[in-house]
């Protein structure tokens, strides 16, 4: 469906190619640009990587500290489930007020994001051309919604989808402390702290490991 190229800069780009073997008449493609369907897909897949280093965590702070407020914490939505977190990140680790501040940040940049991951994978998406400037047209991805009882409607143009993305996979990676690398935020005893957390929910395999780039030669 897709060719990947990747550009001198480093970056890549998408072409999309439709099947026509699967296309199934009467089909409505979509009319976006190809550049918006990459980010769009890393969105969605970075977040449910997110959730899973942030659902250990969550999980190894109930086992430390014997927390039983919610028994069912796992089929709670990702705010409450965040709330949950905080408040036991706070208690438990009380005496490292610098890793407290780092994850009750990390919980913060998640709450921003979460909501426009929301509004793009749950909510009506429509094509928006702004015509201003007729040498150089704006497109944008237009998604509206519903969050915390109001309507909501944004228009995200290609680079800040890729920023979404990009600030999804940053959550993930502040949470997925396993081993000693080097984190400018935190100091090693504070590291250290969080990988002795951890390591009450072994990893398993569902973070895949590194793979090789499949642009590389």
């Amino acid at each position: 469906m897709s060719e990947i190229t990747k550009n001198p800069d480093g970056s890549c780009h998408v072409n999309i190619e439709w099947n026509g073997a699967k296309v199934k008449p009467p089909t409505l493609l979509p009319g976006f640009p190809s550049s918006f369907y990459p980010h769009i897909g890393l969105i969605t897949l970075a977040w449910g990587q997110y959730e899973h280093v942030f659902n250990r965590l969550l999980a190894a702070l109930v086992q430390a500290t014997g927390d039983e407020s919610e028994p069912r914490w796992k089929s709670l939505d990702y705010k409450r489930r965040r709330k949950l977190c905080r408040k036991l990140a706070t208690s438990h680790l009380r005496v490292r007020p610098k890793l407290v501040k780092f994850l009750q940040d990390t919980l913060d940049m998640s709450a921003k994001v979460h909501s426009k991951r929301n509004l793009l994978v749950h909510g009506i998406a429509e094509l928006k051309v702004d015509n201003k400037d007729p040498s150089n047209p704006k497109v944008h991805l237009l998604a509206e919604g519903r969050a915390n009882g109001k309507d909501i409607k944004i228009a995200f143009t290609s680079d800040e989808l890729e920023t979404i993305a990009y600030e999804i996979l940053h959550l993930g990676g502040r949470l997925n402390r396993h081993d000693e690398n080097k984190c400018l935020t935190l100091s090693l005893p504070d590291i250290r702290a969080l990988l002795d957390l951890l390591s009450l929910i072994p990893p398993d395999q569902s973070i895949l490991p590194k793979l090789p780039d499949p642009l590389e030669p």
